[in-house]
């Protein structure tokens, strides 16, 4: 490990400390507050995080970690990781706390503060004219001689009096005029545009007022859904108020209501300016929190995942260093489920071979020694131990001269043992007259010449060997010979192991796949056909079989009973999904067979577009991908029986399938898997509906993608109108 490497913790928990001691709460600052609170909160988050990356910086640098590399790579692991998600979360926090800071000064800005005032004086103003244009008008009216004689002389004439105060009403634009007697008694009345009520209004406290100080008064009073200005005005004769007049004027419409808003806006803007610094350090302090809590989580995540990696990588390390040291009594237990399971596995399966292998070829050296050493009696005994091995040997001298070859050599390249024994001693690969093994006997030629030709000392090919109508596989090993003295032997040993069940195994795995891909072809039509069934099922049993939902249910089984007949076709020939038959389809067809399979459920809403269009692709095949993400729509709204939503549009020379849903969503970490081969977060789900619609997509020049994860949950498949 680098020494850069095993510095990097210290150095990032030195950065937090320098960001702990720039979110430290100032003296000044409310600590109850929800900004102080979440301050401090951070403070501790931080201290936390810079202390145990401080603990895990020396013991880096104490070389407390374990020697086979994989506390190394885990650590890379996550901090690799958490960088990934925490270079652009740090960025996206700066970049909104300088957007929000700049968004608040601007809208503090002193231009606005003018702007609101001014509105204010605005509304004062005209509020102010109206009422001093009213009070002087009503002290003319009260100080008006004709009214005066009028209501001197008694009895009252009524018409005279009524007429006067219409020509007043007319003149000044007022909206209505009363005259009382000192007793509160209506005298007269007039209302303009409208009949007289024929009860008066009630005397109010602002009259009685005014009656009282013999002042002229003014009122806002509503009116319905508008405001008026109410005036009173005391007639006064010797010093004694003989009458009142009370007029109204309508003010301009919502303009008390308008004026009393902007104060309240004005009053508003001053107590959030007051409070500006407060809600930028708030949020910068919720930005930090949420990137903390984000690392937080990322490293936790990173951890186990890094953990999980590095545990069969370290093991593997422990055990190959035990080999290396010649322990071949290695076995690694507990090994997972995955793609280093499979590794951990062979393995094993090498240190066993490699243990028989080794222990054979020992005791072949060992005796071949012996027999090299005892002439052709030595021959005979290493050829009976060879005789015995599994693998098949061919030794050859250094001129290419076969020396000796065992049973298994003869086995595994299908050649009579007796013709074997007849090859003479000087004759080579090339030249070994075998008609029916000459190309199986050129194969392992051409292996012998590459390793005579290359610089190593060993080489390992896997060849496919032809058997009549069958193939064998062969892993042909050879190494460069050279024997020290007494025997002194130079040449080359070629080793060769039958892999062919190996490899079949690994064919009936993936047979196994396919198989799983067929089944869930094949489950897609049987949901429409279940559907209709049950339709018809329901009508039956209530007694109203319609002949039109009859007909729709019986085309629909009949079309999803020949669109398995075509699938399991298909799978036969080609072991593989059908490729799309495209044609042009109206787009319109996939909504109305949506709307009779779904009809049964009350929570689907698929929606009918207003025109209809043409769109180029297989009709099967997106009937498919439609059905699969309604069903998996409808099973994740099932506990609550929220909502689901259908509908399309075409943009673009595309059309476009909108499917939502109410449910619970798509967890975060899971959005960017959902299309990948076996992943399910169902316990009976197969993991290939998403993956088979995706592959549907793009054979179709088209995509499917998630729009949205959460709230609602959206997915759109998108697929040409033309072809491409």
């Amino acid at each position: 490990m680098s020494t850069a490497f095993r510095l990097l913790p210290l150095l990032l928990s030195l950065l937090l400390l320098a960001a702990v001691t720039q979110l430290w709460p100032s003296k000044d600052a409310d600590l109850m507050g929800l900004t102080g609170l979440i301050g401090w909160f951070n403070v501790i988050l931080l201290m936390v995080l810079a202390f145990f990356l401080f603990r895990y910086g020396l013991r880096l640098l104490r070389g407390k970690t374990n020697q086979h590399g994989a506390s190394a790579l885990r650590a890379k692991l996550v901090i690799a990781l958490v960088g990934m998600l925490l270079i652009p979360a740090v960025l996206l926090q700066g970049s909104a706390s300088y957007v929000v800071n700049r968004g608040l000064d601007n809208w503090f800005d002193v231009k606005v503060e003018n702007l609101l005032g001014r509105a204010m004086k605005l509304a004062e103003g005209l509020y102010s004219r109206i009422d001093q244009e009213l009070q002087h008008s009503l002290l003319e009216l009260s100080n008006d001689s004709t009214l005066r004689a009028q209501l001197a002389i008694l009895p009252l004439s009524s018409n005279e009096l009524n007429t006067y105060m219409n020509e007043v009403v007319d003149h000044y634009n007022w909206e209505s005029m009363q005259l009382f007697d000192r007793n509160e008694r209506l005298i007269a009345s007039i209302q303009r545009g409208e009949l007289t009520p024929l009860k008066a209004d009630d005397f109010t406290e602002q009259a009685r007022i005014a009656m009282t100080l013999g002042k002229v008064t003014t009122e806002v009073l509503s009116k319905g859904s508008r405001e008026q200005m109410v005036g009173y005005a005391p007639i006064i004769i010797h010093q004694n108020a003989i009458a009142l007049i009370r007029v109204s004027v309508l003010m301009p419409e919502g303009l008390v209501e308008h004026a009393r808003a902007v104060e309240e806006d004005n009053r508003s803007y001053h107590e959030l300016a007051r409070h500006r610094e407060s809600w930028g350090q708030l949020f910068d302090h919720l930005m930090t929190l949420i990137t903390v809590f984000i690392v937080l989580i990322a490293g936790i995540i990173a951890l186990i995942f890094a953990r999980t990696l590095t545990r069969p990588v370290e093991q593997l390390a422990r055990a190959l260093a035990q080999v290396s040291d010649g322990d071949l009594d290695v076995s690694i237990s507990g090994a997972p489920q995955d793609e280093l399971g499979s590794l951990v596995s062979s393995f094993n399966i090498m240190t066993q071979k490699l243990k028989s292998n080794t222990q054979a070829v020992a005791d072949a050296q060992r005796e071949l020694t012996q027999a090299l050493a005892e002439s052709q009696q030595g021959k005979h005994i290493l050829e009976n131990l060879l005789a015995n091995l599994q693998a098949g040997v061919l030794l050859l001298n250094e001129e290419g001269h076969i020396h000796l070859s065992n049973l298994a050599f003869a086995q595994l390249l299908d050649i009579e043992p007796a013709i074997l024994e007849k090859i003479e001693p000087d004759q080579t690969l090339s030249t070994v007259a075998m008609p029916a093994a000459t190309a199986r006997m050129q194969l392992i030629y051409h292996v012998l010449e590459e390793l005579k030709s290359g610089s190593e000392s060993s080489l390992q090919q896997q060849l496919e060997v032809p058997m009549g109508h069958q193939r064998r596989i062969l892993l042909v090993r050879g190494v460069r010979l050279s024997i020290p003295e007494p025997s002194g032997f130079k040449g080359y040993l070629l080793v060769i192991d039958d892999l062919t069940d190996l490899a079949e195994a690994q064919r009936q795995q993936a047979w196994l796949e396919v198989a799983r891909s067929v089944a869930h072809e094949i489950k897609n039509p049987l949901t429409p056909i279940k559907l209709a069934a049950e339709r018809l099922q329901r009508r039956v049993q209530k007694n109203r079989i319609d002949p039109h939902i009859f007909e729709q249910c019986a085309q629909t089984i009949i079309r999803q009973t020949n669109r398995l007949l075509r699938l399991t076709s298909d799978f036969s020939t080609l072991a593989s999904l059908p490729k799309p038959r495209c044609s042009h389809v109206v787009a319109t067809v996939f909504i109305d067979e949506l709307i009779d399979l779904y009809a049964a459920y009350p929570r689907v809403c698929v929606q009918q577009p207003t025109t209809s269009w043409d769109c180029f692709c297989d009709e099967d095949q997106v009937r498919q991908v439609l059905i699969n993400l309604m069903d998996n729509a409808l099973a994740a709204t099932q506990a609550n029986r929220d909502a689901v939503r259908m509908y399309m549009a075409h943009d673009d020379g595309m059309t476009l399938f909108h499917i939502e849903d109410d449910g619970t969503g798509i967890h975060h970490d899971n959005a960017t898997v959902i299309f990948d081969s076996y992943f399910s977060t169902k316990a009976e789900g197969s993991g290939l509906g998403l993956s088979i619609s995706s592959r549907i997509a793009k054979e179709h020049d088209g995509e499917l993608v998630l729009l949205s994860a959460q709230q609602p949950t959206h997915f759109c498949l998108r697929i040409p109108n033309h072809s491409r």
